[in-house]
């Protein structure tokens, strides 16, 4: 419950320093092009070009959150819809319904040791052709080192 209050301070922070420091920024930076005399659309156009970037990387980072919520939500029904009948009542381990899983990455799991039904294998192809060559297999390959990484450094 720490952690997650220390989350919300850090977006707090983070919040009233950018409201601080960017005017303090785009000053300094408007004052340095007057003063070496660059080139002012230059300068404008490059920046425009990181927020942009940014922009979209933040995009990605809420679509991989709306998944990992879809995930949650719909952990259940894709267990019962997609595994196939005989390994669904004895998973030792289930990744769908887990917060910090993508669909994706679960369907991979499954997929990986062949406990995928016919629509599960459908779907994951739909998501290779939509995202990918083998975007689920990847998707759960990623998550293994995610997770390899997290232990290892303690970084969560």
């Amino acid at each position: 419950m720490i952690k997650e209050l220390f989350k919300i301070l850090e977006f707090i922070a983070a919040i009233i320093l950018s409201a601080i420091l960017l005017p303090l920024g785009i000053f300094f930076n408007i004052w340095e092009l007057i003063r070496f005399k660059r080139r002012f659309f230059v300068f404008f156009g490059r920046l425009f070009v990181e927020i942009i970037l940014i922009f979209l990387d933040i995009f990605e980072k809420v679509a991989v959150i709306i998944d990992r919520i879809g995930n949650i939500i719909l952990g259940p029904a894709f267990t019962y819809f997609l595994i196939k009948k005989e390994f669904r009542r004895h998973l030792s381990f289930n990744p769908y319904g887990l917060n910090h899983w993508t669909i994706s990455a679960s369907t991979g799991y499954f997929e990986s040791r062949n406990m995928l039904n016919k629509r599960g294998v459908r779907f994951s192809n739909m998501l290779s052709k939509i995202l990918g060559k083998d975007h689920c297999l990847q998707a759960y390959k990623f998550q293994i080192l995610k997770e390899k990484f997290y232990s290892k450094t303690g970084i969560s």
